[in-house]
């Protein structure tokens, strides 16, 4: 084999690798909220991500574990917090910097009660409909979209649709993007993720 062929492809690694290490290290997570709810302590994830249990962010529901053994999912699918009383529940988030943010939610119901029932219910961002959510026994389901916020804190709640259903949540996370991206973007209007393509 050509030597210099060799040197190339040994080179391109170590280039690969590199911007990866770097990419890691430096990414800014300041402003970042990230919410495990139901979990009992806050917590640094292997990409070094620190998550938080909802304490001081919601004031109602119960939690409870899940049991995700040999699934591919994260490990904030782990726990979720179910409310079982109110007709909606929401969380009141901190959004100091009135820019754009990715919000993100995540659900994971693994028949956590038992009925293997899966839940549909509303997902409300200040008092707009998101989306309504349509659980899966065994899949995790995350809804996800970019909204300019207008306030110094963000609700995200839940609506019960069907009075025998109980909405619950795995995981909620906001992050302030930069002022330049998605410079499109008026503060009249969210927008919600469709799909993604990796290109």
């Amino acid at each position: 084999m050509d030597c210099s062929l060799v040197f190339l492809r040994r080179f391109f690694l170590v280039a690969v690798l590199l911007v990866k290490f770097v990419h890691r290290t430096s990414q800014d997570t300041s402003g970042w909220i990230t919410i495990d709810s139901g979990a009992e302590t806050d917590y640094t994830d292997g990409h070094g991500i620190e998550w938080k249990t909802d304490d001081g962010f919601s004031n109602g529901g119960d939690s409870q574990r899940v049991k995700i053994n040999g699934l591919n999912v994260s490990e904030q699918m782990g726990t979720l917090r179910y409310f079982p009383d109110c007709i909606k529940n929401c969380y009141t988030l901190p959004t100091p910097n009135k820019v754009k943010h990715l919000i993100r939610a995540g659900f994971y119901y693994g028949n956590y009660d038992g009925l293997a029932k899966p839940p549909t219910f509303d997902l409300i961002f200040d008092s707009n409909k998101w989306v309504t959510v349509t659980t899966s026994m065994d899949e995790p389901i995350f809804e996800e979209m970019l909204y300019a916020v207008e306030y110094d804190s963000t609700n995200i709640c839940l609506g019960r649709t069907n009075a025998n259903e109980t909405p619950f949540i795995s995981s909620l996370e906001v992050m302030p993007l930069s002022q330049d991206m998605y410079d499109g973007m008026n503060r009249n209007f969210a927008w919600f993720l469709s799909y993604r393509v990796h290109f």
